[in-house]
C-alpha cells in the first residue's frame, strides 16, 4: 500500500473547512440577537417561538440548536487543530483565530445550557 503524502493545499482546505463549520454557530447567535433585539415588547416565550420559527420543523427544539452549535464549534476546533500542522502561514493565523473563537463560543453555549 502506497503511503499518502499531505500537501499544504490539503491542509489549507482542512482550515478553510473549519472556517465554514464556525461560520454555523456565529450565524445562529446573530440570529438570536437580532430576533431578540428586534422584538423588544414580546415576552421572553414568544421571542424563543420566533426564533425558531427560522428553523425547519425538525429543528424547532432548542436542545437540537444548541447540539449543532456544539458540533459545529467543535468540528472546527477538530478541523482547524489539524490543518495548522503544514499549512501556510496565512491559515496557520487563520487556524488560530478560528481555535480561539470557537472555544468561546462553545463556553457560550455550555454556559446557556447550564
Amino acid at each position: 500500500m502506497a503511503s499518502k503524502t499531505y500537501t499544504p493545499q490539503t491542509h489549507n482546505g482542512m482550515s478553510i473547512v473549519g472556517l465554514l463549520l464556525l461560520l454555523i454557530p456565529i450565524f445562529i447567535l446573530i440570529l438570536w440577537i437580532s430576533t431578540f433585539s428586534s422584538n423588544p415588547s414580546a415576552s421572553q416565550e414568544e421571542k424563543v417561538k420566533i426564533f425558531s420559527s427560522y428553523f425547519p420543523t425538525f429543528l424547532r427544539k432548542t436542545s437540537s440548536i444548541s447540539i449543532i452549535i456544539l458540533a459545529s464549534a467543535a468540528g472546527s476546533i477538530l478541523f482547524s487543530v489539524a490543518g495548522r500542522k503544514r499549512a501556510n502561514r496565512i491559515f496557520k493565523v487563520i487556524g488560530i483565530f478560528v481555535i480561539i473563537v470557537a472555544a468561546l463560543v462553545l463556553l457560550l453555549q455550555l454556559f446557556s445550557m447550564l
